[in-house]
């Protein structure tokens, strides 16, 4: 494998690189034959960027190709189009691509959320005349820092590499596919063909799911569809006791700052919107080898039953199925279908909801499953019985979690604590953060360890002594022209912030729609805070650091979930 990141400006451009397997790194600069030669040495190797696919791998062909890089630049980045349409001869020059992004986060905000430093050249890339030996030396620092930082991201996340590296492997594909997203791979290994349907509103009721009670919402979804709606509309609800909210994307429902012990049981649709593809003749009409679905479907749940690793290769494919019948750009696109396959999951839902209402308090309803609790343990055997008809009826199968205890804000942020004392927790002000997800950690970690364990957020604050947990990450959108600390406007797209005793500042953003001077503060930053965008992975927390601000945040967020 190479790493490789590449920079463009208007009379410069340079790429860097680092060999995994010599461990050589260096860096070409306004040299077009060089860079030749770089090609037909590595053209058999796989190429790692950040954001390559979108960006980086047309440069390179481009340069290949004879074209201006900042040309194409200006082509993809100013005029949003895509890098293939630049020209024909871009295709000619092919390269074993494999983007190891995140999402949609950038470089930076992942180098941010990792405690790594994130200042950006001083360089600017609208610069009107050849870089000078210095700025051209300072660019290559910067653009060798980000590769080597692509390495660690690609490290972080080689699990899923390894998947889609399987996946090629196990349907012997040829590893040009390396370069896909997981969503073209899954077309591909379909067979499926781009058409256009134009019945996008034409919904597909299964007679496989039964309403009595709650008709009125298929009734619904049904008068909005032949009223040609645009699929931004809900409905708002009460099912079971629980406000819910039917829509286009899902259902969500809970009760609001509810708290509970006893007997829980979370039971969820395994692989929901693929079961129902398959059990609902749902399949974007689109694929070619639509047994293909079911052979692999089949297979999964071998290989998990057998504890294979392999099964996530399969489980990939049957996910992405799903998502590319509403993804306009992939072959397998189907809205008509996708959209009924996640129609019927909330009716299905609302249907299973129905059944056991009788018997059990619902306390929470979304996509793929429900959460309720029982009067007692023995009722367990009742409810699984009306389950088990349930999933005879409709084809689709259940797995029943057992919980203990449940603390939920609302739908979006909840945590359970289940019976073999594994602690599950969902939504921003709980979640169990990963280091690509670094933000506010201590906030996090001081509301779940009062609910769970009944420490108080104080003990958790003032006693953690890394730096890096009380980090606060923000990025100025594109929506936005500069940041702005102290009066000064700021280059840098990616900020670490922290609240601060000491003399520190608001950070403010200036939008590119409104005049200069009428500025925006930092959603959700310090009123008095300092900005640390050096490397802190081993910085230990300063005196300056305002702890009252984090126990405030986080007793403020006890409270929400308390309802007060």
């Amino acid at each position: 494998m190479i790493f490789y990141d590449f920079e463009t400006f208007k009379y410069d451009w340079m790429v860097c690189y680092l060999d995994t397997d010599t461990r050589e790194e260096g860096c070409i600069i306004n040299d077009r034959d060089g860079f030749k030669e770089f090609y037909e040495k590595y053209k058999y190797t796989i190429w790692v960027g950040y954001n390559s696919r979108g960006f980086d791998q047309w440069i390179a062909k481009g340069i290949l190709a004879g074209f201006d890089p900042y040309k194409i630049t200006k082509w993809i980045i100013d005029e949003g189009r895509k890098g293939w349409e630049f020209s024909k001869l871009l295709g000619k020059f092919p390269i074993l691509n494999y983007d190891a992004q995140v999402g949609f986060r950038s470089l930076k905000e992942l180098e941010a959320f990792l405690g790594h430093d994130i200042r950006e050249t001083d360089v600017p890339f609208d610069l009107d005349r050849p870089l000078t030996k210095e700025e051209l030396e300072s660019t290559k620092q910067y653009c060798m820092y980000d590769v080597k930082e692509t390495f660690h991201i690609f490290v972080e996340t080689a699990g899923q590499f390894e998947t889609l590296y399987g996946l090629i492997q196990e349907f012997n594909l040829p590893l040009t596919m390396i370069s896909k997203t997981e969503t073209q791979l899954t077309a591909y290994i379909l067979g499926a063909i781009r058409k256009d349907y134009k019945d996008e509103h034409d919904i597909q009721f299964t007679d496989k799911v039964k309403l009595s009670k709650y008709k009125f919402v298929k009734e619904w979804f049904k008068e909005r569809a032949e009223n040609l709606t645009d699929f931004t509309d809900d409905l708002e609800t009460e099912i079971s006791g629980i406000p819910t909210k039917f829509a286009w994307g899902g259902v969500h429902g809970a009760k609001p700052s509810y708290f509970g012990e006893g007997f829980f049981v979370l039971s969820d649709v395994n692989l929901m919107y693929t079961s129902m593809m398959l059990e609902f003749d749902l399949l974007s009409r689109s694929a070619k080898f639509k047994d293909k679905v079911r052979e692999i479907y089949d297979t999964r749940f071998k290989l998990k039953a057998e504890g294979n690793p392999r099964q996530e290769r399969y489980k990939l494919v049957l996910n992405k199925t799903y998502g590319g019948s509403l993804d306009k750009y992939n072959p397998l696109y189907d809205p008509r279908n996708g959209r009924s396959v996640c129609v019927n999951g909330q009716l299905a839902l609302t249907m299973l909801l129905e059944r056991v209402e009788h018997m059990v308090e619902s306390v929470n309803i979304n996509t793929d499953g429900i959460l309720v609790k029982l009067h007692s343990k023995d009722d367990f055997p009742e409810y699984k019985r009306i389950c088990d008809e349930w999933e005879r009826e409709t084809g689709l199968g259940l797995g029943h979690d057992i919980i203990t205890n449940v603390w939920q804000k609302d739908v979006n942020n909840a945590i359970f604590l289940h019976e073999n004392g594994k602690v599950k927790s969902i939504g921003a002000y709980v979640k169990r953060l990963n280091k690509l997800d670094y933000h506010l950690p201590i906030v996090n970690k001081a509301v779940r360890e009062y609910f769970v364990n009944g420490i108080e957020p104080y003990d958790t604050i003032m006693n953690e002594r890394k730096m890096i947990e009380f980090q606060f990450v923000t990025k100025v959108s594109s929506k936005y022209e500069y940041a702005i600390y102290k009066g000064e406007p700021l280059t840098n797209k990616v900020y670490r912030v922290f609240a601060t005793i000491g003399d520190g500042g608001t950070l403010y953003k200036q939008h590119k729609e409104k005049e200069i001077g009428s500025i925006d503060k930092t959603a959700g930053t310090p009123e008095n805070c300092v900005i640390v965008n050096e490397d802190i992975t081993e910085m230990e927390t300063p005196c300056w650091l305002d702890r009252q601000w984090y126990l405030d945040l986080a007793e403020k967020r006890i409270k929400d979930f308390l309802g007060e």
